[in-house]
């Protein structure tokens, strides 16, 4: 047998159980024909075969976002940009700057009478203010359109007064179970701000775009995660209008780029029927591996804490579904086969979502084993909670980048010592737990050296320190996170996740190797070149 393409003389990390390191990978039909030495893999060499020399370039496998909103990065990219375009070098603007952004969008994308002015990225804490944005602040933008900006946490949002209308909250509107409206100081009045499942319903199914450019944006997306070395990107709770689009592009024939999706539990079964996905199958590079659960907010504001939020003696955070919801979702979860992925922040809530697991397999005479069920974030979680996470089998996917990125917020918010300990990725990975890490896109990066860089440094963007200095990992560590064990986490490892014979020639060159550079260094790694299934799919 020939190879169609063979890369030599490469520096190339394998990620296989013993993290070898190769001269030479074979490829044929878009999967590893051979790995080893540029003598081994030469004798696969046939006249058509193209050689590819590496020229001492390190290559590693394609990385596996374990998890993301790619159906959120497609919505967003016909919104406002009001993130810091560089995560290391924070920019800090002011709230006439943010209104600006967006009255220029407005202008720019001619958004003229009941038309939408919408903008995402922004963060209280990278203001010069260091407040939420107000109906206040969005009437300036417009005040007789609806004008709707996303905090980067996607938890909080700020809806002007013309769209608070279209929510149907005003003076009247008492605060959800499940959600927090904020108020004008002294009243009743909404202030615009909004927190919780009441706006995230709204906003992440918010479908005003047309088929063309959605599709456009979906292109657009694939090729944003290419340039970063993602090959399986994830949509961590897909709506309705996620799968309408992945629908879409499957149909339209334009996916090259491998999604793994965790449907909303919501409305699961409606998204499943009408477009035609099955759990656990494949159709066209998207894979529905179960649903999504949400139970509370963020350790910024709304995470559901045992010890409440720091200066206040009352604030444990929002349960953003209560407990009998949260049981009816994954008692459906597990009778029907499904994995599920559960947002938990806070200790509170992953005390809950244990709870609740432990009942209904005991109640349904179930074994974790079948299932790899997966805390989202666990950012707060308790190191004597780590064990129960193993003895239910369930996979911990952290979210070190939030960390690095907010700790000085958290310190104030959550205290210094908890701040210190959020991610506890050391103490989860020596009880052998699988971990994963995840930038949570379009919230940060899709860069996945990012987490890479904050899990094994824990060095504060802000002022540069160093916390919870023992919960540091390594960069194998982190390597495996980002590949075989993402690939773990979705039933993938057979396919992926590393580079062996078998296995989907996902692969990816870099312009430095990880293994090599200082840690801190790692913040310096580029993709030079992005290969799915064989096929180069971005060049730097």
């Amino acid at each position: 047998m020939t190879a169609d393409k063979i890369f030599y003389n490469g520096n190339i990390i394998t990620v296989d159980a013993a993290f070898s390191i190769a001269e030479a990978v074979a490829v044929k039909d878009g999967k590893i024909l051979a790995v080893g030495s540029n003598r081994a893999c030469e004798a696969y060499k046939g006249p058509q075969t193209e050689m590819v020399d590496l020229a001492g370039k390190t290559m590693m496998p394609g990385i596996i976002d374990a998890h993301g909103h790619v159906g959120m990065v497609i919505k967003f990219a016909n919104w406002a940009d009001l993130k810091s375009p560089n995560f290391y070098v924070p920019t800090v603007y002011t709230i006439d700057q943010i209104v600006e952004i967006l009255k220029k969008h407005k202008e720019d994308n001619h958004l003229d009478g009941d038309q939408f002015v919408l903008g995402f990225g922004y963060h209280e804490s990278r203001l010069a203010e260091r407040r939420f944005l107000t109906k206040f602040d969005l009437d300036r933008v417009s005040d007789t359109q609806p004008v709707i900006v996303a905090n980067i946490s996607l938890h909080v949002f700020t809806f002007n007064s013309v769209a608070l209308k279209m929510l149907g909250v005003d003076e009247n509107t008492p605060d959800p179970e499940t959600s927090t409206i904020f108020r004008v100081e002294g009243t009743q009045e909404p202030n615009g701000v909004v927190q919780g499942p009441l706006a995230q319903e709204l906003i992440f199914n918010l479908d005003i775009d047309t088929m063309e450019t959605k599709l456009a944006a979906f292109d657009k997306a694939q090729k944003l995660y290419f340039s970063t070395g993602i090959t399986t990107a994830q949509e961590g709770k897909s709506t309705p209008t996620d799968m309408e689009i992945f629908d879409m592009a499957v149909k339209a024939g334009k996916t090259s780029l491998d999604i793994v999706s965790y449907a909303d539990y919501h409305n699961i079964d409606e998204s499943l029927e009408k477009y035609g996905f099955s759990v656990g199958e494949e159709r066209s590079h998207i894979k529905v591996c179960g649903m999504k659960i949400i139970s509370d907010g963020t350790l910024s504001s709304g995470a559901y804490l045992t010890r409440p939020f720091e200066g206040t003696t009352d604030n444990y955070g929002i349960e953003y579904c209560t407990r009998e919801q949260m049981e009816g979702a994954i008692r459906k979860a597990v009778r029907n086969g499904w994995q599920f992925a559960v947002h938990a922040m806070g200790d509170a809530a992953i005390d809950k979502l244990m709870d609740v697991y432990e009942q209904i397999l005991k109640e349904e005479n179930a074994d974790p084993n079948d299932f790899r069920n997966i805390i989202i974030h666990g950012s707060a979680m308790r190191l004597d909670q780590i064990a129960r996470v193993k003895k239910l089998h369930m996979v911990a996917s952290y979210y070190p980048s939030a960390g690095a990125s907010l700790y000085e917020l958290f310190c104030m918010t959550i205290g210094p010592d908890r701040a210190a300990m959020t991610n506890p990725m050391r103490s989860a990975m020596d009880q052998g737990i699988v971990v994963t890490m995840h930038n949570d896109a379009p919230i940060i990066g899709p860069d996945p050296f990012i987490p890479l860089w904050t899990a094994v440094n824990r060095i504060s963007i802000k002022g540069g320190t160093l916390f919870g200095a023992d919960q540091r990992i390594s960069v194998r560590e982190g390597i495996r996170a980002l590949t075989i064990n993402g690939a773990y986490q979705s039933f993938d490892e057979d396919r992926k996740g590393s580079i062996e014979p078998g296995k989907l020639a996902d692969l990816i060159i870099l312009n430095l190797d990880p293994l090599a550079i200082d840690p801190i260094d790692l913040k310096d790694i580029r993709v030079l070149e992005t290969i799915k299934d064989g096929e180069t799919v971005y060049t730097a």
